[in-house]
């Protein structure tokens, strides 16, 4: 059993079982993880243009934040973690030891939060980080097919999930609860159902560029296609005893820095979703005439 051929060709590594009872957290940002999930590839581009994200939680709320970022630079980490955080102070921080994680928490609170971080290249010493981003990919993937909409809307199903996730909870206090010390007053509508809602002033009356430019070549008969700047200027107008609310497809909440919501829904109008292709491997270019409102007055 001595024998040192023996010992290099048969030591494994060790066991990553936990060496002492970690002190309990009582309240928000005493302890959050995160680490990012990376999609690598151009066809996962989501319809916001995203293509990593990153996975934010606390440890005492169980509180989830999921952030869509355009690459895994530095800075777009520091922007999600200061929207995660707000006003809140994080005490310690535990992640890989990944630059792009490691530099915004110095910046962000100026080297006043302790920063620890797992072995490199084993994950299994970051396994609580590993565990949130399965869930919030596990969620993802049934949110998609649930809702009946392409791979490229996985920013709006992962950020739907998480807040779904937040409001609800496993058992007990939801974490949602936990950190804003009060439930949430808005609806929980499922990722993708049908609603009806009034929309946004800046694109009430607007028709996508496609139906205008078709429109454009009826009223005059070209047979050329007309030019943007002349298709996005005719208007639907509506007519004196029309309803105010028109359908749409939910799409998600808009929230603000430390996660407040100011009752404020993501929406697109259902009809312009009649001429792009639906199939799961759609890509995001295809949808690009799907306008993303921000409005208040949303009813299933």
């Amino acid at each position: 059993p001595y024998c040192p051929f023996c010992v290099r060709a048969k030591t494994p590594r060790k066991h990553n079982r936990r060496h002492h009872q970690p002190r309990p957290e009582t309240s928000f940002g005493e302890t959050i993880t995160a680490d990012h999930a990376y999609a690598h590839c151009e066809e996962l581009e989501g319809i916001t243009g995203d293509l990593d994200i990153l996975v934010v939680s606390d440890l005492w709320s169980k509180f989830l934040g999921v952030y869509p970022l355009k690459g895994k630079a530095a800075k777009f980490t520091k922007q999600a973690l200061a929207h995660h955080a707000g006003t809140d102070k994080i005490k310690r921080a535990y992640s890989d030891n990944a630059r792009e994680i490691r530099k915004p928490v110095m910046d962000i609170w100026n080297g006043t939060t302790v920063h620890d971080t797992s072995c490199p290249g084993v994950p299994q010493t970051n396994s609580i980080a590993e565990g949130k981003v399965k869930r919030m990919v596990n969620g993802t993937r049934v949110t998609l097919p649930t809702a009946g909409l392409p791979h490229c809307y996985w920013p709006l199903a992962a950020q739907c999930y998480a807040h779904h996730y937040n409001v609800k909870g496993k058992t007990g206090t939801s974490p949602w609860e936990k950190r804003h010390e009060g439930p949430f007053h808005g609806e929980c509508f499922p990722f993708g159902c049908l609603v009806d809602f009034i929309p946004s002033p800046i694109y009430r009356g607007k028709t996508t560029t496609s139906d205008a430019t078709d429109e454009a070549k009826e009223s005059t008969g070209a047979q050329s296609s007309g030019n943007a700047s002349t298709a996005t200027s005719v208007r639907k107008e509506q007519k004196k005893f029309d309803t105010n609310m028109t359908p749409g497809v939910f799409l998600g909440y808009k929230l603000h820095s430390r996660h407040a919501w100011h009752g404020e829904y993501y929406v697109a109008k259902l009809d312009e979703f009649a001429r792009v292709n639906l199939h799961v491997s759609a890509r995001s270019s295809e949808h690009s005439n799907i306008r993303i409102q921000t409005v208040r007055e949303v009813r299933m």
